[in-house]
């Protein structure tokens, strides 16, 4: 901790800080949430990119392709900090996009233009993450403001994709040797080393329709589908038993459900989607598995019984399921330890700016963390500025003080990590 050292780091870290004023942080980033972003990313890149340019950052933008679309590329941004060296390189990650907006007549105020009111910054991705992201960028500016050379060097990356799938991250692993990375994502001011992972999938039934006066001359795939609820709802109670000292319990959530088509005829089809989240410890390939071993034991009592599961891409799931390419699961849970060099950064920068270490927590939700720590094998930790409870949810907002002191301990983790001159 920084209570061990001479005392000459924690006080550098203060004069450093103590630059970062609480105005500009709340104004860079209600400017990033009045800049549409759930449909494209790129209307906020020039925007981001000037920042990083006033923050002395080398800035590189390059297209990379969107998933299961003709030809479609978004803008992902990296923008470095050099030190007097290359290495070690840490990389701040955090999203540009942010989920559509369905009902905005529910909110208080226009979703795209920030407000600040009773200390808390109003707007879609206001936490979900353009409050993280903001405040890494111009932590990068206080080092740079404050005359600050790092021995390493900072590249803080902009990605879009993250709320589909990540591919926007999963295109920037690839492209630095990265010596560990800070994900930005609301975790509630806490340091987390662990993260679940997510697959989601839809089992799909199969009936044949008949007319509604004789449904015996059918077979009503609604009906059947009250199998598979009533299957699911037992594993889901099994799942409670898979605890996670730091990330929690494992959820299984039915999201959508639909079939049949007209009133008098009997269902033929009846699709229901699930999204699962998985903690460390457990894949996406062991749960589509136990899913996989339900719906046969329930086709082995009903011969009538016919189903698909179709993965998250939409395709019926493959056997074995694939361990590279388009068909594999590519978000599966995270854990780090403790005694990485950089999560014992990250807690004595918040030793530094706030007088005693943050907790050690886990996020219930998956990020971006598995194309670092899984593909890439680059140590990976979430801290950031607001709540998952706010993120995707009407009135989305994020504690201006949290901002604040985010850009803080941001700054101090990468002098920490870094090291400076």
């Amino acid at each position: 901790m920084v209570g061990r050292e001479t005392g000459k780091a924690a006080m550098h870290i203060t004069e450093v800080t103590s630059g970062i004023r609480q105005d500009d942080v709340i104004g860079f980033v209600g400017k990033m949430i009045g800049i549409r972003t759930d449909r494209t990313v790129a209307p906020v890149v020039p925007l981001i990119t000037d920042m990083m340019e006033q923050a002395g950052m080398d800035v590189e933008v390059y297209e990379t392709a969107v998933p299961k679309t003709d030809g479609e590329t978004q803008p992902v941004v990296l923008g470095t900090l050099r030190g007097r060296s290359e290495k070690p390189l840490l990389c701040f990650n955090g999203h540009m996009d942010v989920v559509p907006v369905e009902f905005p007549d529910k909110w208080d105020s226009p979703p795209f233009e920030p407000v600040v009111r009773d200390g808390k910054l109003y707007g879609r991705g206001a936490c979900d993450m353009k409050g993280g992201l903001g405040a890494m960028i111009m932590a990068a500016k206080a080092l740079r403001d404050s005359g600050t050379t790092l021995k390493g060097s900072l590249t803080v990356a902009a990605v879009p994709g993250e709320e589909s799938g990540g591919w926007g991250t999963e295109s920037m692993v690839k492209k630095k040797d990265w010596d560990a990375a800070v994900i930005g994502e609301p975790t509630e001011m806490s340091i987390n080393p662990a993260c679940n992972g997510i697959t989601t999938f839809w089992v799909r039934i199969t009936g044949k329709s008949s007319h509604a006066s004789m449904p015996e001359s059918g077979t009503n795939a609604i009906d059947k589908m009250t199998r598979v609820l009533t299957a699911f709802e037992a594993y889901r109670e099994k799942l409670q038993t898979r605890t996670h000292p730091l990330t929690g319990k494992p959820a299984f959530v039915n999201c959508i459900i639909n079939g049949g088509w007209r009133s008098v005829i009997g269902a033929d089809k009846c699709n229901l989607h699930i999204t699962t989240h998985l903690v460390p410890g457990e894949t996406a390939r062991q749960r589509l598995s136990e899913v996989r071993v339900i719906l046969e034991d329930i086709k082995k009592d009903d011969p009538e019984f016919a189903y698909d599961i179709l993965d998250w891409n939409d395709e019926p799931l493959t056997w074995p399921i694939p361990d590279s390419g388009p068909g594999r699961p590519k978000l599966d849970p995270t854990e780090i330890s403790r005694d990485e060099p950089i999560v014992q950064s990250m807690i004595e920068a918040s030793e530094a700016v706030r007088g005693k270490p943050l907790p050690i927590g886990g996020t219930r939700y998956a990020c971006d963390s598995p194309f670092f720590v899984n593909d890439a094998k680059v140590p990976a930790l979430a801290f950031g500025p607001g709540s998952i409870r706010q993120a995707h949810t009407y009135n989305e907002w994020v504690d201006t003080g949290d901002l604040l002191e985010a850009a803080k301990i941001y700054t101090a983790c990468a002098m920490l990590f870094l090291g400076t001159v």
